[in-house]
C-alpha cells in the first residue's frame, strides 16, 4: 500500500533513484544528438536555487556538490556536480548549468500563488522571515538565457538571479506595498512543518543568497535589479 500524500517520493532512496535517472538522461541525450547530427551541441541545464543548503551564499562558478545534506538537495547533488564539472564541455562542447532563482510572474509560480492571500490582506512573512529569497523577474530570465545563447562565450555554471536578493520579511513587505495591502500575518514555522512536513521546512523556511556575478561580468544588465521596482511593474 502506497501513502496517498506522496510522501514516498520524499525518501532518500526515491530521491537517489530520481537523481540517477536524471543524470543518465543528461549524459545520454546530448551524446545521441551529437552522434546523429554530427556535431557537439551546446547544452543548457537548469536547476532551482531553492534546493541549495539553508544559509548558503553562492557567487560565480563555485562547485556546490559537497555542500548538500538534506533530502531536498539530493537530486541536485549529482546533476549540479555534473553541470559544474568540465565533463560537460569536454564531452559535448560548450554548455551552461543555469541556476535559476524564484521566477516572478503574476501569471503563476510562487508569486502567482501568493497574490490572492495578499490581496485579501492575509499575507506575511514565513517563519522568522530571515531566510533569503533569490529571485528573478520573468523578463530577465528570458533575456538572460537569450544573452547566453546569442552573445556569450561563458561555459559552466551561471546564476540566473537578480543582483539584489532579499530576505523573506523584506519580500513580503514589498509585495504588500505593491498591492497596497498590509503584510502583517505571519505563517509560523510550526504551521509550515505541520502542513508541509520536511519538504516545507526545507523549501519554505530555508533560503540561499545567490548572486549573478558571472552574468554581470559578461555584460548582461538587468531590467529589474531591485524587488520594489520589479513588483511595481509586474503588478
Amino acid at each position: 500500500h502506497e501513502p496517498s500524500d506522496g510522501s514516498r517520493w520524499w525518501t532518500r532512496l526515491a530521491c537517489r533513484t530520481a537523481a540517477e535517472i536524471r543524470q543518465l538522461f543528461q549524459l545520454a541525450w546530448p551524446l545521441t544528438i551529437g552522434t546523429v547530427m554530427g556535431f557537439s551541441p551546446r547544452i543548457f541545464m537548469l536547476s532551482a536555487v531553492g534546493h541549495l543548503p539553508n544559509g548558503a551564499v553562492l557567487v560565480g562558478a563555485a562547485g556546490i556538490g559537497s555542500m548538500y545534506s538534506n533530502f531536498a538537495h539530493l537530486m541536485l547533488i549529482r546533476s549540479s556536480t555534473f553541470g559544474a564539472s568540465p565533463l560537460l564541455s569536454q564531452a559535448f562542447g560548450a554548455g551552461n548549468h543555469l541556476r535559476v532563482g524564484i521566477v516572478l510572474s503574476p501569471e503563476g509560480g510562487a508569486l502567482g500563488r501568493m497574490l490572492l492571500p495578499f490581496r485579501l490582506g492575509l499575507g506575511g512573512r514565513i517563519g522568522h522571515g530571515r531566510q533569503y529569497m533569490s529571485w528573478i523577474a520573468m523578463a530577465d530570465l528570458l533575456a538572460g538565457i537569450r544573452h547566453l545563447v546569442e552573445r556569450s562565450s561563458l561555459d559552466g555554471p551561471v546564476n540566473l538571479t537578480a543582483p539584489n536578493p532579499v530576505a523573506n520579511a523584506e519580500f513580503v513587505v514589498a509585495l504588500g506595498r505593491a498591492l497596497h495591502r498590509p503584510a502583517v500575518l505571519p505563517m509560523p514555522a510550526f504551521a509550515v512543518r505541520l502542513l508541509f512536513g520536511r519538504m516545507g521546512e526545507e523549501l519554505l523556511l530555508a533560503g540561499a543568497r545567490v548572486l549573478p556575478e558571472r552574468l554581470l561580468s559578461d555584460g548582461y544588465r538587468f531590467a529589474e535589479p531591485a524587488i520594489d521596482g520589479a513588483l511595481d511593474r509586474l503588478l
